[in-house]
């Protein structure tokens, strides 16, 4: 063992996780491994990742329904399939890696974030588990723990048994540090937006009947905090665009009478999706207070507006659902839970950054033209769409090690 990772594991079984708290026994867990067939733990060690790994998970789960998918990450995943699962992630400490690994017993591990600690990766190479790492930055993690102990983390990932790098960059940096050529493949980074949200299609030929071609956008997930920014967005854009309609649906639905009763106020003619709606020339707003399908009114409207992203960022929606249908993203600044696909829609040209209610009015009145809306919307259905290929390929080396494993 490489003197760095043995004084690092030393100090680590001291001091859990090096955080300089001395080591306590962990509370024991509830959470054990299924018996039947096997495991893949996907663990999400930053919370930007959590989406792209939860998007693998699902297609994983769908794809290998005689496996358990274990998640760790700080997000819930929405409607799971029956064999996903998830469990609090342990800490790096030995202790607590340890009882992790022996509830659970996973079958192969797979990670993305920022390299993890050497405990991980030792404590699986320990007992015969293959790690992924997929797409993974050395970056942070050397920066703030292994700076003064590089050679635990050269010695670590050389035990790792595949990496799917981001770029190449990164794949040169892993083989300096030990890990094998033939186990480094470059794949590209690990994208949640692969996947379209669905529609009920008969549902879709309802709706694009009722409108007639009508110009519309739609401001998606809006707190009352924003109504005032989403009027005079839809008042200026009017101006522009005869008959121009605003498709609302709002955050939260105990606010959607004050969002209607705010928006007659301000003298629009205001159509409620629950009652009986009926469209006319004249309405100028519908307001979705019903269950409804996200993925039906992004393949309806050219420019969706992510509500929240103004005022309230607790709310905020991922913004690949409308890029991998062709609308056109305008956002606020606070996008905090998607960062990283805020990043590389805006590195791509792909969305539309407001900074307050001026500009999105100004936003939407530009984009209601469909050579510019067509331009954004189809640079986001790249950056959207690149994902596939790398979930594809993790998944089929996820499946190489539960296939060399199989009994």
């Amino acid at each position: 063992m490489a003197p760095g990772l043995w004084i690092y594991l030393v100090l680590a079984r001291r001091f859990e996780g090096l955080g300089g708290r001395p080591a306590a026994d962990p509370a024991p867990d509830a959470t054990r491994r299924p018996e039947d067939g096997p495991l893949v733990w996907l663990r999400a060690t930053t919370p930007d990742r959590d989406a792209a790994v939860l998007r693998l998970a699902a297609r994983l789960a769908d794809h290998r329904e005689d496996a358990t998918i274990l998640v760790t990450a700080e997000t819930e995943p929405g409607d799971p399939p029956a064999n996903l699962t998830t469990a609090p992630s342990p800490g790096d400490g030995p202790r607590e890696m340890a009882q992790f690994l022996a509830a659970w017993r996973p079958d192969v591990v797979a990670v993305s974030g920022d390299l993890i600690a050497p405990v991980m990766l030792t404590s699986a190479a320990d007992r015969g588990i293959p790690v992924i790492l997929i797409d993974g930055d050395l970056a942070p993690h050397a920066k703030r723990t292994m700076r003064w102990l590089p050679g635990a983390q050269s010695a670590a990932i050389r035990s790792v048994s595949d990496i799917l790098a981001s770029t190449s960059w990164l794949a040169d940096a892993y083989q300096s540090m030990g890990a094998p050529a033939e186990r480094i493949e470059v794949t590209g980074p690990l994208d949640e937006g692969s996947v379209a949200p669905s529609c009920d299609e008969a549902e879709l030929d309802a709706w694009a009947n009722d409108l007639r071609g009508r110009p519309l956008w739609l401001a998606v997930s809006v707190p009352l905090s924003e109504i005032d920014a989403v009027a005079a967005a839809h008042r200026s854009a009017s101006q522009r665009a005869h008959r121009l309609l605003l498709v609302l649906i709002p955050a939260r639905p105990e606010d959607t009478d004050a969002l209607a009763q705010a928006l007659r106020d301000k003298r629009f003619l205001v159509a409620r999706a629950s009652e009986a709606l009926t469209l006319t020339p004249e309405t100028q707003v519908i307001i979705i207070d019903e269950e409804t399908e996200l993925g039906l009114w992004y393949r309806l409207a050219p420019v969706t507006y992510l509500g929240g992203t103004l005022a309230d960022p607790d709310i905020a929606l991922d913004p690949y659902g409308p890029a991998a249908l062709g609308s056109a993203v305008v956002h606020g600044p606070h996008s905090a839970r998607h960062r990283d696909a805020q990043r590389r829609l805006a590195r791509a040209q792909g969305s539309r950054a407001v900074s307050d209610p001026g500009d999105l009015a100004q936003a939407v009145s530009e984009l209601l033209a469909p050579d510019q809306a067509a331009a954004i919307a189809h640079r986001a259905w790249q950056v959207a769409s690149s994902g596939a290929g790398v979930t594809d390929r993790a998944i089929a080396v996820i499946e190489k090690h539960l296939d060399e494993g199989a009994p």
